[in-house]
């Protein structure tokens, strides 16, 4: 609708504004496409076309066309917006030949394989993840290979308990 504008106003109650202007119109161009689709039976609602419509509701306002409408004509519900919707009709659908179905998930999340368990245990009042201690053996034989430390190096720190 807004074809790639962005709004104008730069306070907050005239943004609120041109959004509900927005959805309105939004709202009245379905309003009239419906009601354009209902003089035809049988035809599907999805057919009509929301950008005919905008261009239509555009080209009247710029126009000014029918704003005051003649009193001694009679009212004119399909308007100038329903007969070019009615007039550009999208094709009707295919018929869908086979179920559908979703070809990949969107989460991997429930397919991970990390160890951890899938239900979280409580203890002590809060909750908590009982998560197996992973094996070290593999640490030792790393260890073993280490270079000898400098002679020079200080020993690391050691993190002191707290009280």
């Amino acid at each position: 609708m807004l074809d790639g504008h962005v709004l104008r106003s730069g306070d907050r109650a005239g943004l609120e504004q041109e959004v509900w202007a927005l959805l309105t119109v939004y709202q009245l161009l379905r309003m009239a496409m419906t009601t354009a689709v209902e003089t035809r039976p049988g035809t599907n609602p999805d057919r009509a076309s929301f950008t005919t419509a905008l261009h239509a509701a555009r080209d009247q306002l710029t126009a000014a066309a029918g704003v005051y409408p003649d009193p001694a004509e009679p009212s004119d519900l399909l308007g100038v917006i329903g007969r070019t919707v009615l007039t550009t009709l999208l094709p009707a659908r295919r018929a869908r030949c086979s179920a559908r179905k979703v070809k990949c998930a969107t989460s991997r999340y429930l397919n991970r394989d990390d160890g951890r368990p899938a239900v979280p245990t409580t203890s002590f009042g809060s909750t908590s993840w009982s998560t197996p201690r992973p094996s070290t053996s593999h640490l030792d034989s790393v260890a073993a290979r280490a270079p000898p430390a400098h002679p020079d190096a200080r020993p690391a720190a050691t993190a002191s308990p707290r009280s």
